[in-house]
């Protein structure tokens, strides 16, 4: 469980600086001495640790989706798919976390119909009969037509409330008990797709606020748990406001925007452990960043949030992460960017293939 403070974390992002070696000078005195020495042949420097910066694109977010999913899972190695619409985020908020708990990638699919490589790719996951599908949100999400496409051998459940609160709170009667729970905004996308690989890592699930609101529901159910994280102000705002929380203990994870959040949520991650992943997708446009969050969720790893349009065009990827990619990234390890250029720029692939170098400019 995350420790429990209602302050933003910090980390010391100092950890892994090489401190300097000090000059040594002989002692003041007069006397001399001629020695002999032997000296030994200079070691063998180690060979450097090798991060890599990989991008994982489609042509479009369907086709994306079906790389990332073949990205990290074999043929027939996935438990379960879970299936999403590709053109509304509401209902599959939550389903992060239920990707990493069936031990399967969640895929997107058009409302109305399921498109050839998406079905492929479920039959090549799954590779057999008996496992399921789950499909997210009602039929306004994932129509019938979709799921009468889908594998006769394999089982499909449709997890759908009567609202994107109600289904979260569906999906997280699935996952099952913890003694955390993570809220996040329903609102919006961003803070709740970069707490999915938080929730996974506490074998947890995302319940919903309705912006600085929860529910009475959604408030019953947080109010079951020992713990609970909010990720962002919205959620924050929403966990403070309900006088029947107020005995919970409660992580506040949240910055001046989405990104400064992601960051947050970053950190406390990788709290306690050196990480040897960590993922790179757009904080404006929630496609890949929910398939690769649950790439990310899969993998026990963080997913960070990139700005593709700043005020004079740049992109833009939170400069204090610079010091963490040297620092924590600085063994063999993995960066992965979902998403092509026009949702995470190449000039960020770039910056993070320098900072890995230790290179700044």
């Amino acid at each position: 469980m995350l420790p429990g403070r209602s302050d933003p974390p910090h980390r010391d992002l100092r950890l892994g600086r090489r401190r300097r070696q000090r000059e040594l000078c002989p002692p003041a005195g007069t006397a001399h001495a001629d020695v002999s020495v032997t000296v030994p042949p200079p070691a063998v420097p180690p060979a450097q640790p090798v991060v890599t910066v990989h991008r994982i694109a489609g042509s479009d977010r369907y086709s994306t989706a079906v790389a990332v999913s073949q990205a990290q899972w074999s043929a027939g190695s996935a438990g379960a798919v879970v299936l999403a619409s590709g053109l509304g985020f509401p209902d599959a908020l939550a389903g992060v976390p239920l990707a990493a708990h069936v031990h399967g990638p969640l895929l997107l699919t058009d409302p109305h119909k399921l498109d050839a490589a998406t079905l492929a790719e479920i039959n090549r996951v799954l590779a057999g009969g008996g496992k399921t599908v789950y499909v997210l949100g009602g039929t306004s999400a994932v129509s019938d037509a979709v799921l009468a496409q889908l594998p006769s051998t394999v089982h499909v459940e449709r997890i759908g409330g009567v609202d994107r609160f109600d289904t979260a709170r569906r999906i997280a009667a699935h996952i099952g008990s913890a003694a955390d729970i993570v809220v996040a905004d329903g609102a919006s996308f961003p803070d709740a797709l970069t707490a999915g690989p938080l929730a996974a890592k506490e074998h947890t699930a995302i319940v919903l606020s309705n912006g600085p609101v929860l529910d009475p529901q959604t408030a019953a159910l947080v109010a079951g748990h020992k713990s609970v994280t909010a990720v962002g102000g919205p959620a924050a705002t929403a966990v403070r406001a309900d006088a029947n929380l107020a005995h919970i203990p409660l992580t506040d994870l949240h910055g001046a925007d989405r990104y400064a959040t992601s960051h947050l949520v970053f950190d406390a991650i990788n709290a306690n452990y050196a990480p040897k992943q960590m993922g790179v997708a757009s904080g404006t446009s929630f496609p890949d960043a929910l398939t690769g969050g649950a790439f990310m969720a899969n993998a026990g790893q963080p997913l960070v949030l990139a700005d593709p349009r700043l005020a004079d065009g740049s992109p833009w990827l939170m400069s204090d992460l610079r010091d963490e990619v040297e620092e924590v990234y600085g063994d063999a390890g993995h960066i992965s960017v979902f998403g092509g250029p026009g949702a995470v720029d190449e000039q960020i692939v770039k910056d993070l293939v320098l900072w890995t170098q230790g290179r700044k400019d």
